[in-house]
């Protein structure tokens, strides 16, 4: 299908808006966040991932993708916190936990700080995303 010269699949609906809302919440179609076939093999198992903007989009997907490998996962975000408690419901449907933090990582000592405050204190390894 063709639209105002953007090519989009057959499968999707054809987008009648092409603002990007700053809410996934308010996104249609939803975005799939990961494939219902996906089958994880353990390779985060007892880690941490510390995910900044993790509470929609691709962020959404690691964290949700890095729980189903075995992760426990610290979300970072800014304002959209029905987002974030929907990402922190995809990491615990894969039975892993999931800390939200909210707050503006433009200084250091807070990007540190957010790490501090999940993945240090169990002396695991940690991934960071951004």
């Amino acid at each position: 299908m063709e639209s105002k010269g953007i090519v989009e699949p057959a499968s999707q609906p054809a987008q009648n808006n092409y603002l990007k809302p700053d809410v996934q919440q308010q996104m249609y179609p939803k975005p799939e966040i990961v494939k219902k076939d996906y089958q994880a093999s353990g390779k985060l198992k007892g880690k941490v991932a510390l995910i900044t903007g993790g509470d929609s989009g691709i962020g959404r997907s690691i964290a949700a993708l890095f729980a189903r490998e075995g992760a426990d996962t610290a979300i970072v975000y800014l304002e959209a916190e029905g987002d974030a408690e929907e990402t922190q419901g995809f990491v615990e449907q894969e039975g892993r936990r999931c800390l939200l933090l909210k707050r503006r990582c433009r200084q250091r000592r807070i990007c540190e700080g957010s790490g501090c405050a999940y993945g240090r204190p169990a002396g695991r390894a940690r991934y960071s995303c951004q």
